[in-house]
């Protein structure tokens, strides 16, 4: 249990670890407000792609 533990601190405080989800998360945001998604925008896919089965 304690090398489990150890492993799961090792990973936390590792700052490479913390950079890359760090710039990630920044990136996915900025993607996120530059060109935002309209909510219905997968629903119209989802529903041509069930009538495309009919």
């Amino acid at each position: 249990m304690g090398k489990i533990l150890g492993g799961i601190k090792a990973y936390l405080t590792d700052w490479k670890n913390l950079l890359t989800h760090t710039l990630v998360g920044v990136m996915i945001l900025a993607i996120a407000v530059y060109a935002p998604v309209s909510p219905t925008s997968g629903w119209v896919l989802l529903d041509a792609l069930w009538v495309s089965t009919l």
